[in-house]
């Protein structure tokens, strides 16, 4: 658990970082990657964190499908 924890927070501190510089005057991280490769680096960086570190709270789905909702 405390490995998912750990590679979640590592896939997510990039995130964070391009969402701050976002913040600032004259947009740096859009100059250094243009164009839709900022997109595809989000994605790379976020689907690991929402598959992998809330794979958990995907088991739900099961519950609804058998009407057995908690």
């Amino acid at each position: 658990m405390a490995l998912r924890l750990w590679m979640c927070i590592g896939c997510t501190l990039p995130l964070f970082v391009v969402m701050i510089l976002d913040m600032f005057p004259g947009r740096l991280i859009q100059h250094l990657l243009a164009g839709p490769i900022l997109g595809w680096v989000e994605l790379v960086f976020a689907t690991p964190v929402v598959l992998w570190g809330g794979g958990g709270h995907f088991s739900s789905v099961d519950g609804l499908r058998s009407s057995a909702a908690n």
